[in-house]
């Protein structure tokens, strides 16, 4: 910004910081932990601290084609403007899944800037609701064989698409035989879902 005669583009990338939860892993494997963890994230804070405000709401899919678009997003539990009452129905839902003071837990990430940086936001929303979460991170390979042997509780990581594809992200990271699939998710559902949108 500073050198005279630069100019600074902005592109939109399809990528998303996501923070995954092992369902094979105690309260994990409680949907309503893991919506409860959903709804104390304030997604608006995380883009103007992580992205320094260059970055758009999303859902699973990045904002675009294939995303749902803000003015849908805004209406879905997670991503309402009224913080209080998203915060006062995660702690209801921890409470009633036996966790009425909250619990501790760890989030693994990976031994990078973003990443750390991330995972320490992760830790600060999930705090509002009791999750007291403890950062571990790792080197990259390490990091990658405790997820891929699912030996962790929860993690951050960029969620990357070269193209923004719904065949490419939901068949990598959430169909039951997914490339990537490391939270553990099986939804035949799901599967036939994704068969169909394919």
């Amino acid at each position: 910004k500073e050198v005279p005669g630069v100019a600074i583009q902005f592109v939109a990338v399809p990528n998303g910081t996501n923070l995954g939860m092992n369902l094979k892993r105690k309260p994990w494997d409680d949907v309503r932990v893991r919506k409860a963890a959903s709804l104390a994230i304030d997604r608006r804070v995380g883009i103007q601290l992580l992205r320094e405000g260059a970055a758009a709401l999303g859902g699973y899919m990045p904002p675009g084609q294939w995303g749902i678009p803000e003015e849908e997003l805004v209406k879905m539990p997670g991503y309402r403007a009224d913080r209080v009452a998203e915060i006062a129905e995660a702690k209801k839902l921890l409470a009633e899944a036996g966790f009425p003071t909250g619990f501790k837990s760890k989030i693994l990430t990976r031994n990078y800037k973003d990443y750390i940086d991330a995972a320490v936001f992760a830790k600060d929303q999930l705090a509002k609701v009791g999750i007291d979460l403890s950062v571990e991170a790792r080197e990259t390979a390490s990091a990658k064989e405790l997820l891929v042997t699912k030996n962790y509780d929860t993690y951050i990581e960029a969620l990357a698409s070269a193209a923004g594809d719904p065949d490419e992200i939901f068949g990598v990271y959430l169909v039951t035989q997914g490339g990537f699939n490391v939270v553990s998710f099986s939804d035949p559902k799901v599967d036939e879902l994704f068969d169909k949108q394919s």
